[in-house]
């Protein structure tokens, strides 16, 4: 008997990275966190595959001054109405429940809490990659016009933006 694995995706600490490209997402949940940072309240979004219900990624939508518009944007890809300029936007977190978006995933080199570098998987936010928007959300509708979502793009195989792999 022999064996031949792919050992890029090899990670010593155990963990399974997801790979980069594009994945038909939906919310699975969402809850209000509140940042140990600097106190500011954040939404923690469980994104899970559309098509396979597998975990994908938790995303956090920080409404400070500074992060405001990226989770705007992220809202309203997910399809929350957008309001009329000076309008409210008002929404609950179980309104996002089951809502979908296509997602860009990339990795990113972090740490983790020990100090060690680590790579994780995140939603590409403020990359320039057309057709999504800044903040790494397509909306579904959109998503499939573009061929970018639908049966082939499951937690196995992603796509990518122009066709070639990741």
């Amino acid at each position: 008997m022999s064996f031949d694995f792919d050992f890029t995706e090899y990670d010593p600490e155990g963990r399974s990275i997801l790979k980069e490209g594009i994945y038909l997402a939906q919310v699975r949940e969402a809850k209000e966190k509140t940042s140990k940072t600097n106190g500011d309240k954040y939404l923690e979004l469980e994104l899970i595959s559309a098509n396979t219900k597998k975990l994908l990624l938790y995303d956090r939508l920080f409404f400070g001054e500074k992060a405001r518009n990226l989770a705007f944007c992220k809202l309203f890809e997910l399809g929350i109405p957008q309001p009329e300029p000076g309008g409210r936007l008002a929404f609950t977190t179980s309104d996002l429940v089951g809502r979908r978006a296509a997602i860009l995933v990339i990795h990113r080199q972090g740490v983790d809490q020990q100090g060690k570098p680590r790579t994780e998987a995140v939603v590409a936010a403020f990359t320039n990659r057309p057709p999504f928007k800044f903040c790494g959300y397509l909306n579904e509708a959109q998503a499939v016009a573009e061929v970018l979502v639908g049966e082939a793009a499951t937690e196995d195989a992603p796509v990518s933006v122009d066709g070639t792999p990741f």
